[in-house]
């Protein structure tokens, strides 16, 4: 195999690891008769344990007035967005996604938000959140955590089969975990987190007990996605033999797979035998779901505009507007609350691991150019991994930025120590960033002038795959990402984590600090809201005094609908639970039904 080929293949591994998480960055109700736009921001700002009350919080819903010609009709978003009442079934819902996806099997390949997508059509979570931000059972019925924190006990459901027949029992879950376990990047993700001898055994036929490495009283909220979608074991047993069938997905969901053709189309049909229609009498009133990957934005917004798209999605800020600007011929889920677009600095290799070039070239950073220009004057700016509305939010946090006057001394200390890493008073750096694409090469433009003065900047550009890879192997110095993001930060801990550093790392600074590792064993070994909020806000300031991110903008993600689909947000939990409509872009989308 070519160096260039495996460069590719632990790419394509890696980025399975960034579900939701990940995104190398540069750079809507109605009457039958009469639409109007519909806008909500359904992220919560609270995302409490299960085995806790919720805290008090806004309503994670807004509402939006409708204008037809008459000030005193109005309509929520709660009327589109979770409508029920004549509802009609037939008809093929249109998606356009980000991009494509390699794959379709949750324990080998790449689950980024185009994979989430598709994958929660024909695959069930083992848990989800609710809509006030708490993890809740979906395909698991209970999980109960031991009281030192070091078991936890995982219950399924009676009677659920995958479509192809095989049952959702506890022996599936096993072979799904030892899946996810034999593969040699997605383990990362997993291992750390159980015990290395005994991570998981069977109790009974629907019971599966995790033995935790180290106290963990959030395990469940690692269970909302790609680690926690349970394939059929014999089509994951097919698939080791037959890598093609990974495009060919079976699960326990509301559709099951029906053709693919990869760079064009993947659909999906009703699933006539859904457990939850025999169960709890849940309807699925599609007959099937088409998704095009649409890579350019702009492209998908004339699409949905021309009548091709039925829904689309994405983070693109001016695509954004472009919606916007077509007033009442959208339903718009718009969320900002997860994700941040930041710098980031590999804290073991020269001249970063010297905190005086990493505080240099965060007090150099153009940040409120690139606010400016990447943000469209749509986007928020961003201080921390947190939106300033969630409780995890560090108030007293502020990003520096844009006060050269500062970068100066640290500079002119540092060359005076390490001469050889300078040329002409100013520090050598490698700035990465992938390409080719004009709005990276702006950003990358606005970023290299604020840091000219201090900084002699080679800017590398790379293909997304090998940037990806780059990073993982942490060979890079500087480059742009987009993470974070999770409903809850624990699910977040592995970016961070000392146990995540190794020859690939998820952990992409690379960067331990033992203090901050107990903080962050600490916070997930607790139940208690308040103990978890504060153990957080003191992980946020560790991480802001480590120079070791410039965050910039927060991600807006947005998903469009044409204006005659209706219950974008009505799906529940098996136990009839509200769930969170949209998590960084991500949704199920089986509850939709065409009002005409």
């Amino acid at each position: 195999m070519s160096n260039r080929s495996k460069r590719v293949s632990v790419s394509k591994i890696v980025a399975g690891l960034l579900a939701m998480s990940l995104i190398a960055a540069a750079c809507g109700d109605s009457s039958s008769d009469t639409s109007t736009a519909a806008t909500t921001t359904a992220a919560p700002t609270t995302a409490a344990p299960a085995t806790t009350a919720a805290p008090p919080k806004e309503d994670a819903t807004s509402s939006a007035t409708a204008d037809k010609g008459d000030s005193s009709a109005e309509t929520t978003v709660t009327d589109v967005l979770r409508t029920i009442d004549g509802a009609k079934s037939g008809g093929t819902l249109r998606l356009s996604v980000l991009s494509e996806t390699d794959g379709l099997n949750p324990t080998v390949n790449r689950f980024s938000p185009t994979a989430y997508q598709m994958g929660y059509t024909v695959f069930e979570p083992l848990f989800y959140w609710d809509a006030s931000g708490q993890i809740t059972p979906y395909l698991a019925e209970s999980g109960t955590n031991s009281d030192d924190g070091l078991t936890f006990t995982l219950k399924l459901r009676p009677n659920i089969t995958f479509t192809d027949g095989e049952p959702l029992d506890a022996d599936a879950i096993i072979v799904n975990f030892e899946a996810l376990l034999a593969d040699p990047l997605i383990s990362l993700a997993v291992r750390p987190a159980l015990d290395a001898d005994v991570p998981v055994t069977k109790v009974d036929d629907l019971t599966v007990e995790f033995h935790l490495a180290l106290p963990n009283k959030q395990f469940a909220t690692g269970l909302d996605g790609q680690l926690g979608m349970p394939g059929s074991p014999k089509w994951l047993a097919a698939a080791k033999d037959d890598q093609a069938l990974n495009q060919e997905p079976v699960g326990t969901g509301p559709f099951v797979f029906d053709s693919r053709v990869q760079d064009s189309v993947t659909k999906f049909v009703k699933n006539p035998d859904w457990w939850q229609t025999r169960d709890n009498g849940t309807e699925v009133y599609l007959d099937a779901i088409e998704f095009y990957p649409v890579t350019d934005s702009q492209i998908a917004v004339s699409q949905l505009i021309g009548g091709e798209l039925d829904g689309m999605q994405t983070t693109n800020p001016t695509a954004t507007a472009a919606i916007r600007d077509e007033g009442d011929k959208f339903i718009r889920l718009e969320d900002d609350q997860g994700q941040e677009s930041f710098a980031m600095m590999n804290s073991t290799v020269p001249p970063f691991d010297d905190i005086r070039v990493r505080q240099a070239v965060t007090f150099a950073a153009a940040r409120q150019n690139y606010i400016d220009f990447a943000g469209a004057g749509i986007l928020r700016g961003s201080d921390t991994m947190f939106a300033p509305e969630l409780i995890w939010n560090n108030a007293d946090i502020k990003q520096e930025g844009d006060q050269p006057e500062l970068a100066g001394p640290l500079v002119e200390s540092y060359c005076a120590d390490v001469p050889e890493g300078c040329t002409d008073g100013r520090v050598n750096i490698d700035f990465e960033y992938s390409g080719p694409s004009v709005d990276q090469e702006n950003i990358a433009d606005i970023l290299s002038e604020g840091w000219g003065d201090f900084f002699n900047v080679n800017r590398v550009v790379l293909l997304e795959d090998d940037h990806i890879t780059n990073v993982a192997l942490g060979a890079y110095q500087i480059v742009t990402w987009r993470q974070f993001g999770a409903p809850d930060p624990t699910a977040d801990r592995v970016w961070l984590a000392c146990d995540s550093i190794g020859f690939v790392s998820l952990n992409w600074p690379r960067y331990c600090d033992q203090s901050r590792e107990d903080l962050l064993n600490a916070a997930r070994a607790t139940d208690v809201l308040s103990e978890r909020v504060d153990l957080w806000k003191q992980i946020q300031q560790k991480i802001h005094d480590d120079y070791l991110y410039i965050f910039f903008t927060r991600t807006l993600w947005d998903n469009a609908f044409v204006a005659n689909t209706r219950n974008q947000c009505g799906v529940k939990s098996p136990d009839g639970v509200e769930l969170l409509c949209t998590s960084s872009g991500a949704m199920f989308n089986h509850g939709i039904w065409f009002d005409k």
